[in-house]
């Protein structure tokens, strides 16, 4: 997606999708291609069972061109890879980081010919961004929703009580899957912010360098000299 005349409608239309009943709709396609699912629900009491394999919530920030990204993209990608440690990435993904985790975190980078991207790797699951022409995407991955939590009726000690529980694969789900997955985004986008690019920089330093006229007398500019000069 590289143009999109009503933003909050295209995201109106998104959201639609996770209104979806998708298991009465895969129940709906079974039946027409399937001839002994109503014996296989006779002898199981039930049909199938939908689940997720795995889940991939976007965000996209769009930028007028890809000259624009190319400004800032960089510096972006560089803070990401040196500043952001492996607490930095639970923190994103809404966990945090413990003496007693069990499992690898790894961050990398790989260039496309579309651009580049940066993938950070929790366990089973990842928070990633690239680019691609105009468009700035950060994406959240889930293939193991259990590191994650879902509120959601259990029965305890022959009572139905509401609890905070490891999240399961099954498309009830999937609205889930897209909180943690919007939040996780938001969360790298506000840390991103704090970048100032290079080119800001640059064009402030040469102000400071410029010399001022106010009529009468003329100043000059601060002498900007690297300090291992």
């Amino acid at each position: 997606m590289v143009q999109v005349d009503d933003g909050k409608r295209a995201q109106e239309i998104a959201e639609e999708f996770l209104r979806v009943n998708f298991a009465k709709a895969f129940d709906a396609l079974a039946r027409q291609i399937n001839p002994v699912l109503p014996r296989i629900k006779k002898v199981f009491s039930q049909g199938y069972y939908w689940v997720l394999d795995q889940g991939e919530y976007a965000t996209d920030v769009l930028f007028k061109d890809r000259q624009s990204l190319l400004e800032i993209y960089p510096e972006l990608v560089e803070h990401a890879l040196v500043s952001f440690s492996a607490s930095d990435v639970m923190t994103f993904l809404g966990r945090k980081l413990r003496g007693n985790f069990q499992g690898e975190m790894i961050t990398d980078t790989k260039k496309r010919p579309q651009g580049i991207r940066i993938k950070h790797r929790m366990k089973q699951n990842s928070l990633k961004m690239y680019d691609k022409w105009s468009v700035l995407r950060v994406e959240t991955t889930i293939n193991n929703p259990r590191e994650f939590k879902i509120y959601r009726k259990v029965e305890r000690y022959g009572k139905k009580v509401m609890r905070w529980i490891p999240m399961g694969k099954s498309v009830f789900n999937l609205y889930r899957y897209a909180e943690v997955s919007k939040i996780a985004n938001e969360r790298y986008l506000g840390a991103l912010s704090a970048v100032v690019p290079l080119n800001d920089c640059v064009r402030e330093l040469e102000q400071l360098a410029q010399s001022v006229h106010d009529g009468q007398d003329r100043y000059s500019g601060f002498v900007t000299v690297h300090p291992l000069v």
